[in-house]
């Protein structure tokens, strides 16, 4: 009997994996939807404006919608297990805004624009939502633009996200996507993103396409 109840255990483990992993593929996508239309609301009683990747060091994107989201719980993943060391006031986030580091031929072209300004002017940074994929010269769109990502460490190809220790909501330095493939590890060597257009899609590593490549996630110029 016990043999039996054996077979059947190593039967049922991989499919129960299989379900638990969709199940938190499904809770991540969730996050990201709520995030992406809590940003929507902000950009719509702000004149269309995206929320700045930073406007301080101390408050990133996601304090700057936080009174849209209205949930800490929200921000994280729920395979993002790395270990941190938290204040009573630091909140985990696993995801980041697709910005750039650099207003170069690419960077500009960012839908939120310059992620270390920390003096951004909402006239100027970032783009309105109606401006993103316009007069693309990468045949780019909306439904093609990421807005947020999953982020992960900036160590090494490995299962680290937001690894770093005191990475929190509060830290912008940890705000922003790096536009680099290891933005697409979270599940499974695939990472869930959402668009511009508001629909939600996950990216394998596989697919990886960098910022001057055609049909990439990152930039429409």
């Amino acid at each position: 009997v016990i043999a039996i109840i054996a077979i059947l255990a190593a039967m049922l483990l991989p499919a129960l994996k299989n379900a638990k992993d969709k199940a938190q593929e499904a809770l991540c996508s969730s996050n990201l939807k709520q995030i992406t239309l809590s940003t929507f609301s902000y950009a719509f009683d702000y004149n269309e404006h995206l929320p700045p990747p930073a406007t301080h060091w101390s408050k990133p994107w996601s304090k700057t919608i936080y009174d849209y989201v209205q949930n800490y719980g929200v921000y994280k993943c729920p395979t993002d297990n790395s270990e941190r060391n938290l204040g009573t006031t630091s909140h985990v986030r696993s995801y980041g805004c697709n910005s750039s580091n650099s207003l170069g031929s690419y960077g500009a072209f960012a839908p939120f624009g310059l992620m270390n300004d920390t003096a951004q002017k909402p006239d100027i940074w970032p783009y309105r939502l109606s401006e993103i994929g316009k007069g693309s010269t990468k045949k780019n769109n909306q439904s093609m633009i990421c807005l947020f990502g999953e982020k992960p460490s900036d160590s090494y190809d490995g299962m680290q996200y937001t690894g770093a220790t005191n990475t929190t909501v509060e830290n912008w330095s940890f705000s922003t996507l790096n536009c680099s493939n290891n933005s697409m590890l979270m599940h499974k060597r695939r990472g869930n993103f959402s668009f511009a257009d508001g629909h939600l899609g996950m990216i394998s590593r596989s697919n990886f396409l960098s910022a001057s490549v055609d049909g990439n996630c990152w930039v429409w110029k």
